[in-house]
């Protein structure tokens, strides 16, 4: 019974860990999304 468990617990926290690194990327990408568009949109008011 203890073996099943821990097998559970490893799979519990791969599953967990995968999530983490998703959410991060997703995160990641709505900062640099977010980043870039303010510096296209200062690049084109210095422009003027």
């Amino acid at each position: 019974m203890k073996l099943k468990t821990e097998v559970y617990q490893k799979e519990n926290n791969l599953r967990i860990g995968k999530l983490l690194k998703e959410s991060l990327a997703v995160i990641i990408h709505f900062i640099l999304q977010h980043y870039i568009l303010q510096k296209e949109e200062l690049g084109l008011s210095s422009a003027k």
